[in-house]
């Protein structure tokens, strides 16, 4: 994913995160060590491109800002499984969504630093999140399973859990 023009960051099954500037003849500028690994889900923030966030198969999340020192600025137990994938609520910085392999997608506050909602598919959908989008607006979340072909949709401003609408292959 693009930060900005020139820098990129990009994951691997290796746990490594690593930052590129595309004017550096291939030369990553940064390494990031913190997952202990692989890393599968990967999120520039459009709001403020310093930001990025990743999903892991050690099961956690992590907000990460490329101006600091040491650049994870923040860690979420993630699920129980592996974190498949991460997005960020268009427009903003401060609401992530997370999903994982057991089918469950969290989303998070990132002022407060904590879990705001566990959105769970319908009962007999067991399946690995393996995508995830907001709409324009920021109020409905898609979210695709690949081993079932079904994409689910959330409206994240109603209370239930529960998915709006299912659509399958």
């Amino acid at each position: 994913k693009f930060h900005n023009a020139t820098y990129l960051v990009s994951s691997s099954n290796d746990s490594v995160i690593h930052l590129w500037d595309i004017n550096s003849q291939g030369k990553s500028i940064n390494s990031y060590h913190d997952h202990s690994n692989e890393v599968g889900g990967l999120d520039v923030n459009e709001q403020n491109g310093n930001f990025f966030a990743t999903g892991s198969g050690d099961t956690t999340v992590k907000l990460w800002d490329i101006r600091e020192k040491k650049a994870c600025v923040c860690t979420f137990k993630g699920s129980d499984s592996s974190v498949s994938c991460v997005k960020f609520l268009p427009g903003r910085y401060t609401t992530l969504a997370a999903g994982s392999e057991d089918s469950l997608i969290r989303i998070y506050d990132l002022r407060a630093l904590k879990e705001l909602a566990l959105l769970k598919q319908k009962a007999d959908c067991n399946n690995c999140i393996s995508s995830l989008c907001f709409s324009k607006s920021g109020q409905l979340l898609f979210a695709s399973s690949s081993k079932s072909y079904t994409i689910s949709i959330w409206d994240i401003f109603n209370d239930s859990n529960e998915p709006v609408a299912i659509y399958n292959d």
